[in-house]
């Protein structure tokens, strides 16, 4: 089947205030604004490989928190709104606003994010119960609000890329959990788009279940926010039911893509040392070149 890069997407509606045919507009009179969001009209696979139906999925399906922030043409925060998928409004924001020129800021993920600023150089933080990123979707859209309805749809990319670990062996019964690390993670994302500088090392810990034993190929994903090209190195490694520390393997010169997955092959228990391969998986758009080491 044909995979679709995905995306969620957003309705812009700008529509203007009745007047009189004597009244003309002023920078004081105030427009309708509505953001809405809409659900998904196609086949979807994102990076958790959770597939949606080609008709009736909804954004809620996929995130739990919506969040929205309003610049003026300053770059001042001028409106903010969170948003819970439990709500009866999600995904519809509607404002007031004066003609001018405003940038709108949407990001959607699992999970409360907190932000730091009130400019347009505000970031985002991962969720703050979380040592790591959940699958996190960001769109910033510059527009004018004027006397002429608008209407306007635009689609909201994955910010993020992942990192998948491949174990081709066989993970013995007595593995009682295996966590990935990024040591050079960005905990941040700029509004912008523009990375801070700012990295740190990141962890996602997975228990195995009896579903995981006894099986080749099991994998592991790991959501990243580094996508500027920054190489991370990728340690893996596996504790047994007594908490010790069973095997590690570490991975050097990782680079995350945003919206593409990294994959990293290898055996994480042979009987003698072994090499991950790299690749970048191409599903999600055009890939680099894969590198071998």
């Amino acid at each position: 089947m044909k995979k679709f890069l995905p995306v969620l997407s957003i309705a812009l509606l700008l529509f203007g205030c009745q007047k009189s045919e004597q009244s003309k507009p002023s920078k004081e009179t105030k427009y309708n604004v509505s953001f809405k969001m809409d659900d998904f009209s196609q086949i979807v696979v994102p990076m958790a490989d959770k597939k949606s139906t080609a008709f009736g999925d909804t954004l809620k399906n996929y995130v739990t928190n919506l969040y929205f922030k309003l610049y003026d043409e300053t770059g001042t925060l001028i409106k903010s709104n969170e948003q819970l998928s439990s709500s009866a409004t999600f995904g519809t924001f509607t404002e007031q606003l004066a003609q001018g020129e405003y940038t709108a800021f949407f990001v959607a993920t699992t999970g409360a994010l907190s932000f730091s600023g009130t400019q347009y150089t505000t970031s985002v933080y991962f969720p703050t119960s979380n040592t790591f990123w959940n699958d996190t979707y960001a769109i910033t859209y510059a527009f004018s609000v004027n006397s002429t309805p608008l209407t306007s749809l635009i689609k909201m990319g994955r910010a993020i890329g992942a990192i998948e670990v491949n174990i081709e062996d066989v993970i013995p019964s007595n593995i009682s959990k295996v966590t990935l690390t990024y040591t050079k993670d960005s905990p941040k994302l700029r509004l912008s788009g523009n990375a801070d500088g700012i990295y740190g090392s990141t962890t996602k810990e997975f228990t195995l279940t009896s579903a995981d034993y006894n099986i080749q190929n099991k994998k592991f994903l790991m959501h990243v926010g580094n996508v500027f090209g920054v190489p991370s190195t990728v340690v893996i490694k596996a504790y047994d039911t007594n908490g010790k520390l069973s095997t590690e393997k570490t991975v050097s010169n990782v680079i995350a893509y945003q919206n593409k997955k990294t994959v990293l092959t290898g055996q994480a228990f042979p009987s003698q040392n072994s090499t991950f391969k790299i690749t970048v998986d191409p599903t999600w758009g055009t890939a680099p070149n894969t590198i071998k080491f």
